[in-house]
C-alpha cells in the first residue's frame, strides 16, 4: 500500500501504531477481515485529518475524485451514495460498490495527501474577504445564512 510508505516517512509514530496494532491483533488470532478493519479505523481518520493540509493541487484532484466516486455509487444505488457520502455508513467499507479504478486512484491520492501535508500559514482577510464576496454574490446571500 502506497501510503504506508508515506506514513513511515512524514508520519512515523501513527505508522509504527498500525503496524504494531496489525501484528498484535495477527498473534492474538484475528481474522483477515478483523485486520483490515482495525488497520482502516486508525489510517482513514489520519488521511482526512491530513487533507487540510495538502498540497492544492492534491486537493482538487481528490474532491474530483469523490465526486465521480460519488457518481459511481449513485448508478449502483442511490441509498449507497448517501450512506458513502454522509457518513452514515459507520465502518462500512464501500470497497465492493466502487469500481476498481476508482479505488487505485483514492490510494494514489492518500498516499499523497500524507506525502504534501504540511502546515501552511492562514490566509489572511484581506485575501478572503474578496473571495467570499464573490461567493456570496454568485450563490446568493440568503442561501449563506449559517
Amino acid at each position: 500500500m502506497p501510503a504506508l510508505e508515506a506514513m513511515k516517512e512524514h508520519l512515523p509514530k501513527e505508522y509504527a501504531s498500525i503496524v504494531d496494532s496489525h501484528y498484535d491483533g495477527y498473534i492474538g488470532g484475528q481474522t483477515e477481515s478483523e485486520l483490515i478493519a482495525t488497520a482502516r479505523s486508525k489510517y482513514l481518520p489520519l488521511v482526512w485529518a491530513s487533507l487540510p493540509r495538502a498540497d492544492d493541487a492534491v486537493l482538487i484532484d481528490y474532491a474530483a475524485l469523490m465526486a465521480e466516486q460519488y457518481a459511481a455509487l449513485g448508478e449502483k444505488d442511490v441509498s449507497l451514495c448517501y450512506l458513502f457520502a454522509s457518513g452514515a455508513g459507520g465502518t462500512r467499507s464501500f470497497s465492493s460498490d466502487v469500481p476498481r479504478p476508482l479505488l487505485q486512484r483514492e490510494l494514489l491520492l492518500q498516499e499523497q495527501v500524507i506525502a504534501t501535508a504540511a502546515d501552511r500559514p492562514k490566509a489572511s482577510n484581506k485575501v478572503t474577504d474578496p473571495l467570499w464576496k464573490t461567493v456570496g454574490t454568485r450563490i446568493g446571500a440568503e442561501r449563506l445564512a449559517f
